[in-house]
């Protein structure tokens, strides 16, 4: 699978533009992957099911891995299956029916989930400042990012394709996060109806979520 592993991390380089450092993160927990699936005889991306991907996080797990770098490990597997299924080289994604890590494990369940979908659904997405809020709303729930690193967004952060955006945070680490198609789906609509209009106004930075002026939310912003 190195072939595949050298194509997809060229592909990052030249084409998404990521860091030096976030591909060499990548690199290191692929291989992780593949030196796992060697001792079992695998080298045949095909051959990958979601019963392997389970085993491989057991593994990590055995071994003492946190969550949080359990998470970074899923983010970077599924960008790496799904640019192997996107571009033909297998037939599904098996990472579709792994669970990703769990991030809340130290925190408190505040919400059940008929209060976040009343949350999610409180926004009248038929205006464009709605629509905004709602986009919003499922990328702060489906990625868990802090009120800073959402407004720092920018349209070349997003790999929709992957399922993942990439997040500038505390000390300026970079890092990728796995997102949902449910905040795909939203922060697309938003995109394509919204955004415009709101860019209008003012001449923006390349940031996903403006103000009604047409420039960067402010953390405050976000809150009203």
């Amino acid at each position: 699978m190195n072939i595949f592993l050298k194509e997809y991390l060229n592909v990052l380089r030249l084409e998404k533009n990521l860091s030096v450092n976030t591909i060499s993160s990548y690199r290191n927990d692929i291989n992780s992957l593949i030196n796992f699936l060697d001792s079992l005889k695998i080298n045949d991306p095909s051959l990958v099911d979601n019963k392997l991907l389970n085993s491989f996080f057991i593994n990590l797990q055995e071994l003492g891995l946190s969550n949080t770098s359990a998470a970074r490990y899923y983010s970077s597997i599924k960008g790496f299956f799904s640019y192997l299924f996107s571009n033909k080289y297998i037939k599904a994604n098996p990472v579709e029916k792994v669970m990703p890590p769990k991030l809340s494990k130290n925190l408190p369940s505040v919400l059940s989930l008929g209060e976040i979908d009343s949350i999610l659904l409180k926004p009248d997405v038929e205006n464009k400042l709605g629509l905004r809020d709602r986009g919003i709303l499922e990328v702060l729930y489906a990625c868990g990012l802090r009120v800073s690193e959402l407004i720092g967004l920018k349209i070349s952060d997003l790999f929709f394709d992957e399922e993942i955006i990439r997040v500038l945070g505390k000390g300026s680490k970079e890092r990728l996060v796995p997102i949902g198609s449910s905040a795909i789906k939203w922060t697309k609509e938003y995109l394509t109806k919204s955004r415009p209009l709101l860019a209008k106004k003012a001449k923006s930075e390349n940031v996903v979520f403006l103000n009604n002026r047409g420039t960067k939310l402010s953390r405050m912003g976000v809150w009203k």
